[in-house]
């Protein structure tokens, strides 16, 4: 599995991300600017995919509809992510 560490402002509706353990696809990227130049807060409503032995506790996580599990995901471009790449991504590039 080939993976890419990217910044917030690089996640796309789509990508898979491996965060607390867990595997999520990011739903729709939203971003809001901050009294901070330069530093917008990006986040997401993430699917969540795979939670082995319950890395996030499912208290900590919402239904979405149809009673998928969803997880929150935000930062701004000081924060990280591992982005799972797809074959699609690859041809993309």
């Amino acid at each position: 599995m080939k993976t890419t560490q990217i910044k917030s402002s690089d996640l796309r509706t789509g990508d898979l991300i491996r965060t607390h353990g867990c595997t999520v696809r990011i739903n729709e990227v939203k971003h809001r600017d901050t009294e901070e130049p330069g530093f917008p807060v990006f986040w997401s409503v993430a699917t969540v995919i795979d939670n082995p032995e319950n890395a996030i506790p499912r208290s900590y996580l919402d239904q979405g509809p149809n009673g998928t599990l969803t997880w929150q995901i935000q930062g701004n471009d000081r924060a990280t992510w591992t982005r799972i790449e797809t074959a699609e991504q690859e041809d993309d590039r």
